[in-house]
């Protein structure tokens, strides 16, 4: 199961504009240039702080890169 373990999220408002690119079938990379949330780099920096934090450890972020 996933007792005890920590999740790293994106989330990204939504707005007309990538309400039409879902719509439309843009492409992931479409998308994630679209939202700057959802790039990689956003997730590596959150996880980067439950690193910081002590939550997590830096093998364990990247282990799931």
């Amino acid at each position: 199961g996933y007792a005890g373990q920590t999740g790293v999220f994106a989330v990204a408002a939504s707005d007309l504009a990538l309400a039409d690119l879902l719509r439309g079938g843009a492409e992931p990379a479409e998308i994630e240039s679209a939202v700057p949330a959802l790039k990689p780099a956003a997730l590596l920096n959150a996880g980067l702080a439950k690193v910081r934090d002590g939550t997590t450890s830096l093998e364990e972020i990247a282990r799931c890169r």
